[in-house]
């Protein structure tokens, strides 16, 4: 599963977080972190901060369970930053090697 958060405050020119940004994000990143934990299994992977946007990896073990909170919360539009999400089959690790590809 990738969720895709915009940023809001950046730097150019890369568009990379401010530090004020990057507490957000972090908090952000948290309690999404901590939504999954209390509906599916799941393993962190890992996150890229790039271009304006923060995308967090997870492998879900029930991804029904978790799309479903997802877009409730999309919904109600009550999270601090703007987010995106798919889910996708990919049980040959595939989509995240490059975390592990060195």
């Amino acid at each position: 599963m990738l969720i895709t958060i915009d940023l809001v405050d950046v730097i150019e020119p890369f568009s990379l977080p401010t530090d004020k940004e990057a507490e957000i994000l972090n908090l952000v990143e948290d309690n999404f972190t901590s939504l999954i934990n209390r509906i599916v299994p799941y393993q962190y992977i890992g996150r890229i901060t790039d271009n304006g946007k923060r995308e967090l990896y997870y492998y879900v073990e029930t991804p029904q369970d978790i799309h479903e909170k997802l877009n409730e919360l999309i919904e109600q539009n009550t999270y601090t930053r703007e987010f995106q999400y798919d889910i996708s089959q990919d049980t040959g690790w595939e989509n995240v090697s490059y975390f592990f590809n060195y």
